[in-house]
């Protein structure tokens, strides 16, 4: 925990890819854009931070940011590990002032907020990701430049997907994917009689504490179990 808490208060100038981490070769760029905030939930930027590149965030509410999507500390688990005990931290964002954000490890960018509000944001000299959404049949295709990130996101109706971007490129129609997982998990509310309130996520974890699935904020499955969730031949046709 003193470890996740001491990146953000360390100066980003001084904060360096951590060893054996690899930096990506991805363009840099900068946007501004209004979002409409979930209260305590990973808003969706669309941004990618690499490992010890400095990013610049400017807010006009207060919220926080979080780099990465592999929260889970690992100091309880036996090693070897597979990956650094922690690489994922949070940075507060006070309104109206530019704040510059490093992180050792990188990582997709993220937006808390404690409440339901609109916000207008500047990201300047991030990246973007692999990213595909339901909502526009595109997407994969114009981010695929993005693909030396390692790791993207698949969006369907109600769900997201954090996996890999090796297992991603392993499913054969990801339009077929998003709306099996979409049906799937409408008729799955409609039959629990209860109304979503905001998306599901799912991380896949290259290392866990144990190999059962864990739900904290978002749900971590294990990356062994990736392959049998994305194997379209082993899914039901939903109707």
């Amino acid at each position: 925990m003193i470890l996740a808490e001491s990146f953000s208060k360390i100066r980003p100038a001084y904060i360096s890819a951590a060893p054996n981490v690899k930096i990506p070769e991805v363009p840099i760029t900068s946007r501004s854009f209004r979002l409409s905030l979930r209260p305590n939930a990973w808003n969706h930027t669309g941004h990618y931070l690499a490992p010890g590149k400095i990013g610049k965030v400017k807010s006009d509410i207060p919220c926080a940011i979080q780099i990465g999507s592999q929260s889970l500390q690992l100091f309880l688990k036996e090693g070897p590990w597979k990956r650094y005990p922690v690489i994922t931290h949070r940075v507060t964002i006070h309104p109206n002032e530019e704040l510059e954000i490093a992180s050792p490890f990188g990582g997709i960018c993220y937006i808390i907020s404690q409440l339901p509000v609109p916000g207008q944001f500047t990201f300047t000299d991030f990246s973007f990701y692999p990213f595909y959404t339901y909502k526009q049949v595109d997407s994969c295709e114009s981010t695929k430049s993005y693909s030396e990130v390692g790791t993207g996101e698949i969006s369907c109706k109600g769900i997201t997907f954090t996996m890999p971007y090796d297992e991603i490129m392993r499913i054969e129609d990801i339009s077929k994917f998003c709306d099996l997982y979409g049906a799937l998990l409408q008729n799955l509310n409609s039959h629990l009689y209860s109304k979503l309130v905001q998306p599901h996520r799912v991380v896949f974890e290259q290392d866990m504490p144990n190999d059962d699935a864990i739900y904290n904020e978002v749900m971590y499955l294990p990356l062994s179990s990736c392959s049998q969730l994305t194997d379209l031949s082993q899914l039901p046709n939903q109707h």
